[in-house]
């Protein structure tokens, strides 16, 4: 009795939609674990200038305009 297989490079659509679907899964069960991964700083402790280019950018976004106030 034989599996039927599916190689996922061959179904990209298949395969996008399982990565979205693992990605909001750990969304709702993983918060903290997500938070923690996505909110490590330590990796622009060697590259400050471009720390500062993406910072000013994201500030300049419209929708960051609301916690602007908090780095005054």
């Amino acid at each position: 009795m034989g599996k039927a297989s599916t190689v996922l490079n061959q179904h990209k659509d298949l395969a996008k939609l399982l990565n979205t679907v693992s990605f909001h899964t750990k969304m709702v069960d993983y918060l903290d674990e997500l938070l923690n991964e996505t909110a490590d700083l330590s990796v622009y402790c060697f590259h400050t200038t471009l720390f500062e280019q993406q910072f000013r950018q994201c500030m300049e976004f419209p929708a960051q305009h609301r916690y602007f106030h908090h780095f005054k």
